[in-house]
């Protein structure tokens, strides 16, 4: 792997910059690489470690452990949750103060010559101490000067000057009230006087800002010194009181709340480790507490070191990161929050990683882990070695593939294809009109922030983790839709229970109060990378509320519900089963499971299900949805909707999964096989999606062919009702389209006259063979009475190993 401009964790990196100005510019800084597997070290024989520091020349871990093995194996040593080694060669010193209890924060004194330990000791080296001492790395002795007396857990350090941080569990600090918060004098361990931080819950992280003279404090609060924030907040160095620095929280869910477990800091931004739904590393803007990015994975993030352009992170994730195979430690570019490639060591078991300590020459690991890799001899702690690596001024392959699909009201959902570069991508610059509007490790992204009616202009960066980027994208030119007729719209909030339990039956009731469920943006889920919000993977079922509003149900003359369920789901509308969709028959409890496990493209679909329109009331209506994996060990969940009424003569004409007739081109149709008064009746006949070669087919059409033809007919009951009309339609490869005999769509096809050899432009693959692709239709083109709306769909050659086919119209 790549690491750009290396510099000690304590001494923070300061080569970021913020996402709204060029990163990276100018020549990309010298770079080290990692190795892929550590060095031989002592380790401990039990326990964990949960604290790793530099002191001077030595290297000082702290926990739970009480013994050592020597690198070979062949002497253990005693060493009770306290240990230091030679920095440079790694031999264990005679340094052996001990403690009676763990040991879960270590900071170094101003002068390198002793160490600030905390925990839930009571004595150290032999002497009285109350959770926190003060340590001569020289002899072991513990200090006489230095000590304070908190009443519980220490479970963080942070020196500032000549002023020692503390953060944990305890209410008070030499019998005076301190809540999980204080401030000591550096060498007397008295309080300092008028220091106002507190929290209203435990303080787990810790972190000085490099100019000192602001500290970030993580942990599980919703108040810090006073003021409401969640998990994560800042104080002044100086006094104390909480400042106007307020980040989001790292999540929403109220069952399974993202604590803060670590931090890191540069001039720019804050980096924290965070645990919750699935775990994830976060960045934020030092100046206005935006979320920068965020990167997730399947268990908490428990360390962060920041080296450089890397963010380092470990924790008890065990499966992928970033959507990247990695389990225990993973290596981020701290600017975009991509993995960065190459560097993918697997450490194991008992909760993983607990610390990191980045160094120029060495990265140092410490946890309850019992592997690396195959190697069941590195347990516990481990070192990586760091080499320098010529400088990398290549940057990575302009982005191309763009899409947008689908393009909605107020929400465009963007996809790229993967860049390429000579050591890998690390990540992605997305911009608006001109201005970077996100960074992000992967390959689609939803704006948010768009409102209707309004063309926006998109363009696309990768960048390396040596800070180069890429060219940009060809501009994709994306106008929003107008303002949503849907009752639900999707991508927009639900309230959500994912936390394990059986909700019973009453909370798909309109009156159920829902005020303590989590509220997210859809879609909804876990395991894919592309949630809007990450729920956790607890239980079989997951359940969603949704309210909205009907001013006169009579005109409503038809409902149709758009479902994302992966596995199955049961949709009810004021308490009424209204749709199931991949779910067995009869009762549905908690336990049941879905009927078949879905996977591929059709865990994007939205199946199309009718909904009996008589089940709405004038006022506030709710639409509750639970969704059932197949089984408990499924690796994602997803769900949106969208809730479409048809108002008189308005709403989906075409819909997908709806039934088609089709023929093979290399029977070609009749020359009026467009028109409304064509005749179909000896094609053949299928419900969408048509194609082959994906496997989310629903009906399979012959391989081998150019040009494959579809009709369809539809009623308009007034033409004069209907103000838009919008088209969607999923062609791979080309696709021509006609209403009533007038073209109102060419896509990825050449000008002119189409016949059954016509080829399609060029091969459409990857994202690109399942987007929607939408625009706006003429109205004119519709007539009272029955349409037909006429496809056909050309290959780029023969050969093409698939061939996809979807279609929607829906009037507004």
């Amino acid at each position: 792997m790549v690491i750009s401009g290396r510099a000690p964790a304590r001494l923070l990196a300061v080569a970021l910059t913020t996402v709204l100005v060029t990163v990276g510019a100018g020549v990309a800084p010298a770079s080290a690489a990692i190795a892929s597997t550590p060095t031989l070290t002592w380790t401990p024989t039990t326990g964990r470690v949960y604290a790793v520091a530099r002191v001077g020349d030595a290297v000082v871990i702290g926990g739970t452990f009480t013994a050592l093995w020597s690198p070979n194996g062949a002497t253990t040593v005693s060493r009770n949750r306290l240990a230091a080694f030679d920095a440079t060669t790694g031999a264990l010193l005679p340094w052996n103060p001990g403690a009676n209890d763990v040991v879960r924060a270590l900071e170094p004194s101003a002068d390198g010559t002793g160490v600030y330990v905390g925990g839930a000791f009571t004595t150290v080296g032999g002497a009285a101490r109350a959770r926190l001492a003060l340590v001569s790395l020289a002899s072991g002795a513990v200090s006489t000067t230095f000590a304070p007396r908190p009443a519980s857990t220490v479970l963080a350090l942070e020196r500032i000057g000549g002023r020692v941080f503390l953060g944990g569990y305890f209410s008070s600090v030499n019998s005076t009230t301190r809540l999980r918060l204080a401030a000591v004098d550096a060498g007397t361990g008295a309080l300092v006087a008028g220091w106002a931080g507190q929290a209203d819950s435990n303080v787990a992280a810790l972190q000085a800002s490099p100019d000192g003279t602001t500290l970030y404090v993580g942990g599980q609060f919703r108040t810090l010194a006073g003021q409401s924030r969640d998990y994560l907040g800042a104080v002044s160095v100086a006094t104390g009181a909480a400042t106007a620095w307020r980040p989001p929280a790292g999540c929403s869910d109220t069952s399974n709340p993202c604590y803060v477990y670590d931090l890191a800091a540069s001039d720019t931004a804050v980096y924290a480790g965070v645990g919750g739904p699935g775990g994830r590393a976060v960045a934020y803007d030092v100046a206005t507490a935006q979320r920068l990015w965020q990167t997730t994975t399947d268990g908490d993030v428990q360390a962060v070191a920041l080296d450089g352009g890397t963010l380092v992170v470990g924790g008890h994730f065990d499966t992928a990161f970033g959507g990247q195979p990695r389990a225990g430690i993973a290596a981020l570019d701290a600017v975009t929050g991509g993995v960065v490639a190459g560097w993918a060591p697997r450490i194991l078991y008992d909760l993983g990683v607990w610390d990191l300590l980045a160094e120029p020459a060495v990265l140092r690991v410490g946890g309850g882990f019992t592997r690396v890799d195959a190697d069941t001899t590195r347990q516990r702690y481990t070192n990586f070695a760091v080499t320098p690596e010529p400088a990398d001024t290549t940057a990575p392959a302009q982005v191309t593939g763009l899409v947008a699909a689908p393009v909605r009201d107020t929400r465009v959902t963007l996809a790229w294809s993967a860049s390429t570069d000579d050591r890998g991508v690390s990540g992605y610059r997305v911009r608006r009109d001109g201005a970077v509007v996100a960074l992000l490790g992967g390959t689609s992204w939803v704006d948010r922030d768009v409102v209707p009616a309004t063309t926006y202009a998109y363009t696309v960066e990768a960048r390396d983790s040596a800070g180069n980027w890429s060219t940009a994208s060809a501009p994709l030119t994306v106008t929003t839709r107008p303002p949503s007729t849907s009752l639900v719209t999707p991508q927009t909030a639900w309230r959500y229970l994912s936390d394990g339990t059986d909700a019973g039956t009453t909370w798909r009731d309109p009156a159920f109060d829902d005020t303590t469920w989590s509220v997210g943006d859809a879609e909804l889920g876990y395991g894919d990378g592309d949630e809007g919000t990450v729920v956790s993977p607890k239980g079989l079922t997951s359940y969603f509320r949704r309210s909205f509003a009907v001013g006169d149900p009579a005109q409503v003359t038809g409902l149709t519900l758009l479902l994302q369920r992966d596995d199955g789901a049961v949709a009810y509308l004021n308490g009424v089963e209204v749709a199931r969709s991949n779910m067995p028959a009869g009762p549905v409890t908690a336990t049941t499971p879905a009927s078949s496990d879905v996977s591929g493209a059709a865990e994007k679909a939205f199946v199309s299900l009718a909904v009996p329109s008589s089940a709405l009331v004038a006022g506030t209506n709710v639409l509750a949805v639970e969704v059932h994996n197949a089984s408990t060990s499924s690796s994602d969940l997803s769900f949106d909707a969208e809730l479409v009424p048809t108002v008189a003569g308005t709403g989906p004409l075409v819909s997908s999964g709806d039934t088609w007739a089709w023929l093979d081109g290399r029977t070609p149709p009749a020359a009026d096989w467009t028109a409304p008064g064509a005749a179909d009746s000896t094609w053949a006949r299928g419900s969408s999606q048509l194609g082959f070669g994906d496997g989310d087919e629903r009906t399979l059409l012959p391989t081998g062919g150019t040009t494959y033809y579809f009709r369809r007919a539809f009623e308009v009951a007034d033409v004069g009702r209907v103000a838009a009309l919008r088209l969607g339609i999923v062609r791979d490869d080309g696709a021509a389209v006609y209403v009533n005999g007038v073209e109102v769509l060419r896509s990825n096809l050449p000008a002119g006259a189409l016949t059954p050899t016509t080829r399609a432009t060029v091969n459409v693959a990857g994202a690109d063979e399942s987007a929607w692709t939408e625009v706006d239709v003429p109205v004119s083109v519709l007539r009272a009475g029955t349409n037909v709306v006429a496809v056909e769909v050309h290959q780029q050659a023969p050969s093409s190993s698939d061939v996809s086919f979807d279609l929607r119209l829906t009037a507004s």
